[in-house]
């Protein structure tokens, strides 16, 4: 069972965000501690679903940003959260997605697949209504006024 921490050292703390990406890219944009960076991308390479470092301003030196890709699918992208989550359980990890915020550090296979997968399933759903959103405005502006 994960543990909710606390007081969480910086050494042994990081951080991993999902949220969405542009509009229309099938992706997901992975926001993650620079110190397993590294380590997300080679397994994002690894189930090709990296779709590239993205540079954003904003999130200076505290966070590197990959775009993950959908376009297979959820698979491979909840394969790298497993993964991540177990890889590092000795660790505290927040993760977070959407408007959801969790501190884990223990988590057992099955408690990583279900987190894995549900927060994919909601991320990717508001990824779709958002690209629905944005085709809707394309649509819109593409047409001449009468």
């Amino acid at each position: 069972m994960a543990m909710l921490i606390q007081n969480s050292d910086a050494a042994t703390s990081l951080r991993l965000h999902v949220s969405l990406g542009f509009p229309g890219d099938q992706t997901l944009d992975l926001r993650v501690s620079p110190g397993a960076a590294r380590e997300i991308r080679d397994m994002m390479e690894a189930e090709d679903v990296f779709g590239g470092e993205i540079i954003e301003h904003s999130a200076g030196t505290d966070l590197v940003v990959y775009a993950g890709s959908l376009a297979g699918g959820l698979t491979g992208l909840a394969a790298v959260l497993r993964a991540f989550f177990q890889r590092n359980r000795d660790k505290s990890v927040t993760f977070s997605y959407g408007d959801t915020s969790l501190e884990i550090r223990g988590m057992g296979e099955a408690a990583s697949r279900r987190l894995a997968d549900q927060a994919l399933a909601e991320m990717k759903q508001q990824q779709l209504e958002r690209d629905a959103q944005w085709r809707r405005l394309i649509e819109g502006n593409d047409q001449e006024p009468g």
